[in-house]
């Protein structure tokens, strides 16, 4: 263990000593909280300013109705709608629809909403602007025209008009997770999903991250012959050892630090709203969930750490570096193109068939047990998978790695990996 240990001490002080460690540890969480909080804080969610628009009615008799609806006003006392009402018949609409089109040109106007003559029956308008808009406003216009149709056809039947709103009321269907024994938990789609990304994503960061550090290092040392100064004072199976569990160990060291960088924000910021609302939704979250991603965050490094060092060994060039680099990245990628699918039934046969597959293994267990339960068979067996394919995948690995790193010049083709693989 002296030599495997000095090669780990070495490799865990030349990453952890770095400035670009503690940077890199210190922004990545708020990069992920950007990613995946900031789009939704910039949307406005309530109307702050008047909506100013042109109402066009090519005829369909609520002109009146609409003027009636679009009141009200905002916190400071200003209206909520600023509206310019005008009436046309269909076949006079396209002069007027130039003429509106070229006042949203010259920004005269900001857009205008077109009310057909059968809107009860297609219960369709349009709205022509430069841009899509706030989309507080947008459901606030739609919300008013809505309620304008759906009482007009109401008054067929004679209902009054103060019931309309408590008999069109939407229902609310909330979701509440089953998991083992019957219990019952409270489950939000938005925590689960992003959170499942969240997770997948860290574990994408660091095993690319430390993953390419370990292709490059292998790489850089070949060409600059210090390769063969290592290997005269210990073996190959323990430089390529060594710089694996380095690695590991200060991959693991970050994953601390944001721990407890997590920790110290929600106990600091437990009574500000925002971080309250984060720590009831984590609550969500079950057991298994941050199990699954404790197990497969170190397995799924140690699998992918051993093909890193595998090519690292067989590379020869920055060139070949980004070729191989391109096929590992969406690998790790791809169960997050289809996350979608996974989160409505987290337990199809396919999704089950291809979180078995090593190489989607780590990525697909963390996302399937943000989405649900996980059996702990399925765990077990995916842990598994990994270990025999960690094994079997670190036995070519040493085998080619020991040949591979003293080879120079071209990248060996497939038959001379397979000669490597025989020598004894």
């Amino acid at each position: 263990m002296g030599k495997l240990g000095i090669v780990i001490r070495h490799e865990y002080g030349e990453v952890v000593k770095k400035k670009s460690f503690l940077i890199g540890t210190l922004l990545t969480p708020l990069f992920m909280f950007a990613i995946i909080f900031l789009p939704s804080l910039l949307i406005d969610r309530e109307t702050k300013d008047p909506i100013e628009f042109t109402l066009v009615d090519l005829g369909s008799g609520l002109m009146d109705e609409f003027k009636s609806a679009f009141v009200g006003q905002l916190p400071d006392g200003r209206s909520i709608f600023v509206i310019e009402y005008m009436q046309t018949r269909p076949e006079e609409f396209d002069a007027l629809k130039e003429e509106l089109n070229n006042k949203i040109e010259a920004g005269e106007i900001e857009a205008y909403v077109v009310v057909p003559e059968d809107v009860l029956k297609t219960k369709q308008v349009e709205r022509y602007a430069r841009k899509y808009g706030k989309f507080a406003d947008m459901a606030m216009i739609e919300q008013v025209m809505s309620q304008v149709v759906v009482r007009e056809k109401l008054a067929d039947y004679d209902v009054p008009v103060e019931q309309v709103h408590e008999l069109t009321r939407d229902v609310n269907l909330e979701f509440k997770q089953v998991g083992p024994e019957g219990q019952e938990s409270r489950a939000e789609f938005l925590t689960q999903y992003l959170s499942g990304i969240a997770f997948v994503m860290i574990l994408f960061g660091s095993i690319m991250g430390y993953g390419q550090h370990l292709l490059r290092a292998v790489r850089e040392e070949k060409s600059n012959r210090i390769i063969e100064v290592l290997i005269s004072s210990l073996k190959p199976y323990d430089l390529m050892m060594g710089k694996i569990l380095g690695l590991g160990a200060a991959s693991v060291t970050q994953m601390i630090l944001w721990g407890l960088m997590g920790a110290a924000v929600f106990f600091l910021g437990s009574n500000t709203g925002f971080i309250s609302d984060l720590i009831d939704n984590a609550k969500s979250l079950s057991v298994n969930f941050f199990v699954s991603f404790a197990i497969f965050f170190v397995l799924g490094y140690f699998f992918y750490a051993t093909i890193f060092a595998l090519l690292g060994s067989i590379i020869n060039s920055e060139r070949d570096a980004q070729q191989v680099i391109g096929p590992i990245t969406i690998t790790l990628i791809l169960p997050i193109m289809v996350a979608m699918a996974i989160v409505q039934n987290p337990d199809a046969p396919w999704v089950v068939a291809i979180s078995m597959v090593p190489f989607f293994t780590p990525t697909m267990m963390i996302l399937r047990a943000s989405f649900g339960f996980v059996p702990p068979a399925q765990i077990i067996i995916g842990m598994a998978v990994l270990v025999v394919s960690i094994a079997v995948l670190g036995w070519l690995t040493a085998k080619i790695f020991r040949i591979g790193i003293l080879m120079y010049g071209k990248r060996p083709s497939v038959s001379e990996l397979i000669k490597w693989l025989r020598y004894k």
